[in-house]
């Protein structure tokens, strides 16, 4: 569905393409998702026009996370919960057929501008040979605080070399060091909702 989208505003710009081309995996979404029935259908919305893919691990949802996950296409892996995040994320990978992988979580969302930027960076800009980290944007918690914002490592050559690791604060650096890729630092935000700040 995401890839015939994608080739349909390619066309319409007057581009050409093969049936190679047409059936050709740029970009999937890789989430790990438990009980988020309320913030999942605004992460998907905001990237299921850029996805060809969307690999949604489920780690033990009662709610109705995994029904709206594949209303929006996507494949739906259930993973009992082994405590550790690195397990989940990894097994996602196992599923995943593209050449890029953006991790987002449930409660973020890009914007239709920084969307159609990540697009073009996977298939246009990208290094295979390289990591990529955006910007995760939370709002601001009261008026009269700051807005706070960091760069992750969220987009990644889809590559057996690299696997993340540590139970919790889970991290590619060791891998992307071991197999010498390189790390670029983007300009594509990514955006949390205020219930970040919520300590429940």
């Amino acid at each position: 569905i995401h890839t015939t989208a994608y080739a349909g505003r390619f066309m319409a710009q007057g581009g050409t393409m093969s049936s190679s081309e047409e059936s050709r995996q740029r970009l999937a979404v890789a989430l790990i998702v438990r009980d988020e029935e309320k913030t999942l259908p605004a992460t998907l919305a905001s990237v299921q026009n850029i996805a060809d893919q969307i690999v949604v691990v489920d780690t033990g949802s009662t709610d109705r996370t995994a029904k709206i996950a594949r209303e929006f296409g996507a494949t739906v892996i259930a993973f009992p919960w082994e405590d550790s995040f690195s397990a989940a994320r990894n097994r996602a990978m196992a599923d995943i057929r593209a050449e890029w992988i953006l991790w987002i979580d449930a409660g973020e969302k890009l914007s239709a501008a920084d969307s159609q930027s990540l697009r073009q960076l996977v298939d246009v800009q990208s290094d295979s040979n390289t990591c990529y980290a955006v910007w995760i944007e939370l709002p601001q918690a009261t008026a009269d605080s700051y807005a706070e914002r960091v760069t992750q490592i969220r987009l990644i050559p889809s590559s057996a070399a690299l696997r993340f690791t540590g139970r919790v604060r889970e991290t590619l650096l060791p891998a992307i060091e071991g197999g010498k890729f390189q790390i670029e630092r983007s300009e594509i935000h990514l955006l949390r909702s205020s219930r970040d700040h919520d300590s429940q």
